[in-house]
């Protein structure tokens, strides 16, 4: 938001402007299926091998992890790195 309310105080600052109707968006960084590919590297890297029984989808940037561990340090890690990757709302 402040981006867009920064375009917005130019926009409404600049001689001859009478109105400003505000249409802008914020796109996010990388599409559900790029997002998806990051956060299993990322989760490869820091988990290893045990990353590749994770069912990951990611729905408008949000992010759903899936799989059975029995070490709750290892879900504590997963999160944290989900919760770290850009892009993940």
């Amino acid at each position: 938001a402040g981006q867009r309310d920064a375009v917005l105080e130019i926009v409404r600052g600049t001689p001859g402007v009478r109105d400003v109707t505000n249409r802008l968006t914020v796109a996010a960084p990388y599409s559900d299926e790029q997002l998806v590919g990051l956060v299993r590297r990322r989760l490869e890297e820091e988990i290893g091998g045990s990353a590749a029984t994770l069912g990951i989808t990611s729905a408008q940037g949000i992010v759903a992890v899936e799989g059975d561990f029995s070490d709750h340090e290892k879900v504590d890690k997963i999160l944290q790195v989900v919760m770290n990757t850009d892009g993940v709302r």
